[in-house]
């Protein structure tokens, strides 16, 4: 995102960890800008896309990142980006395995085979791409990284695709596992690294261990609600007052043993759903007022 204007780039992923990471980070500033497909693709469609998005495009930048498990779909096709000069600049996070599965990551129970593979010794991923075109650098430290995106763009604008491989640890990252930094007040206090934006199980489970109270989890997601989404215009109907006074009444019937199921957790709902006191259109124009009566 340091390299690219995002106002003259496509961007894609394939599918698996390298979609979590990279739809979780990158500001789209453009239709399609960011070329999603949902929730689950073909892996090896991030190629495709760069290329279909460079041939419509050819003067905007074109990127896909891919993992181990996509390179060794597309690899068939590097022939034909090269010898057509399509200039797009393929990104591989190279983890040296599949780290969805085996141990090491999800724990012991998975058979090796399932997420083995060969390391950048002896398998170079970017000596394959230059065998057949493609202008190939590897990089294993992060100064690298802004110096070797800018000579692949700089070959791309020659119309010759690009091969950046980004040796990594093996363990992905998620966007799940960003956290609010170190000292961050969240009700008052700091908010304690070891809790970060989880799933509803595992908060809860912090509820119940007494690491966190419903009226600090409410406070964060109001404040991160108010930083970014003027952007997202995503909460369009907000009654954080009401969500607030709920939070503490979830936490002050806890202390009495009387938490729910899910009691204290914050959540949204789809506008087109009634909720008594709160405007519901539809997205409709011209139902505005409609509001369901206490």
């Amino acid at each position: 995102m340091k390299v690219l204007d995002p106002k003259n780039s496509f961007v894609t992923a394939d599918s698996g960890n390298t979609r979590d990471q990279t739809s979780t980070v990158y500001e789209a500033q453009i239709p399609r800008g960011y070329l999603g497909w949902g929730n689950v693709s073909t892996l090896g469609f991030s190629l495709a896309g760069a290329a279909a998005a460079k041939l419509a495009y050819p003067n905007r930048q074109c990127v896909n990142v891919t993992g181990d498990a996509g390179v060794c779909y597309m690899m068939g096709n590097f022939e034909a980006i090269a010898r057509y000069k399509i200039g797009i600049t393929t990104i591989h996070i190279n983890n040296g395995g599949y780290s969805g599965y085996g141990p090491g990551f999800w724990g012991e129970g998975h058979d090796p085979f399932t997420w083995k593979v060969s390391d950048h010794a002896s398998a170079c991923m970017a000596s394959m791409a230059r065998a057949v075109g493609f202008h190939g650098e590897d990089v294993t430290k992060p100064s690298e990284i802004i110096p070797a995106l800018k000579r692949a763009f700089d070959e791309n604008a020659k119309g010759r695709p690009a091969f950046v491989e980004f040796i990594s640890s093996h363990h992905p990252v998620h966007g799940g596992w960003v956290r609010p930094r170190r000292g961050a007040l969240v009700g008052g206090r700091p908010w304690a690294p070891s809790i970060p934006l989880q799933a509803p199980p595992k908060l809860l489970a912090g509820f119940s261990k007494g690491r966190v109270s419903s009226a600090e989890l409410t406070d964060l997601y109001i404040q991160r609600i108010e930083r970014y989404d003027g952007r997202l215009n995503a909460v369009v109907v907000r009654d954080f007052e009401r969500a607030r006074q709920q939070a503490r009444a979830a936490d002050q019937a806890a202390t009495r043993g009387e938490r729910a199921a899910l009691g204290g957790l914050p959540i949204t709902l789809k506008e087109s759903i009634n909720v008594i006191g709160l405007e519901t259109t539809c997205g409709v124009p011209g139902v505005e007022g409609l509001y369901l009566g206490a």
